[in-house]
């Protein structure tokens, strides 16, 4: 006997129940487009002022100096370090201004000048003997020292080790940066330790980091520069930079943490 729509096996002939219907999904609510743009906004600005901080107004771009220097050292111009191992990268360029005869990089002229003047309200002329330098004019002054060094019995290599010690190599010059200066008085116009006895020497030593120059290569700091003292050797760093080395007694590469 066929079965009818209801019936099953079991015993009581119970009626099958239609299969349940699903319960109805809850619909999620819509995130405002506002919301959402605000969210993002609030992303963005975190990760620009946490994450990457704004770029000093004094910085240079990544290609004013060598890959790795920029990666070292600080990215500030004024603090740029430049030696025998940290040479310029070849499209390194600068905006120059004479001070007296001599061009110095354009942002520091005015201070040059300032620094000259306050001297000479003092009682005391400074004198300039060099600021920029070419790297034409660096392979001249180096080739020449090395010269002298080979006249005397050195070896080439020995000379170039004895050369680099008071003269850069072309390309690995601070003088190639404009920041550099060489400076002398009237009286004693040669490049020489005797300059640290003038007045000259005496009034840089007490206020040549007021307009953010430093003594470069100081003595009892050979083994850190690389270079001879050179009490003649100044070197723009900044007002606030100077000062800090003043009173710390640390050459440039001691407070970039070389």
């Amino acid at each position: 006997m066929p079965r009818r729509y209801g019936q099953t096996n079991q015993p009581g002939n119970r009626r099958e129940q239609p299969p349940a219907k699903p319960a109805p999904r809850r619909k999620r609510r819509a995130v405002p487009a506002v919301l959402l743009i605000m969210v993002l906004a609030a992303a963005l600005f975190f990760l620009r002022w946490k994450v990457w901080p704004a770029k000093p107004a004094d910085e240079t771009e990544p290609d004013a100096a060598s890959a790795e220097a920029v990666q070292e050292q600080p990215k500030r111009w004024s603090l740029l370090l430049v030696g025998a191992d940290k040479p310029l990268d070849r499209a390194f360029t600068l905006d120059l201004q004479k001070v007296e005869d001599i061009r110095v990089d354009a942002r520091i002229g005015d201070l040059v000048k300032m620094m000259l003047a306050a001297a000479k309200a003092d009682g005391v002329e400074l004198k300039i003997c060099s600021g920029y330098r070419s790297v034409s004019q660096q392979t001249k002054l180096y080739q020449d020292k090395v010269k002298e060094f080979t006249d005397k019995g050195a070896s080439e290599d020995k000379a170039k080790k004895k050369a680099g010690r008071t003269v850069q190599p072309p390309g690995c010059s601070e003088h190639h940066i404009g920041l550099a200066l060489d400076i002398v008085a009237p009286y004693h116009p040669t490049l020489d330790e005797g300059f640290a006895e003038t007045a000259a020497f005496q009034w840089l030593k007490d206020h040549a980091a007021d307009y953010g120059f430093i003594l470069r290569y100081p003595k009892e700091k050979e083994d850190i520069t690389g270079i001879d003292y050179e009490p003649w050797h100044y070197r723009y760093v900044g007002p606030e930079a100077a000062i800090a080395m003043k009173e710390s007694g640390e050459c440039l590469e001691e407070y970039v943490g070389k």
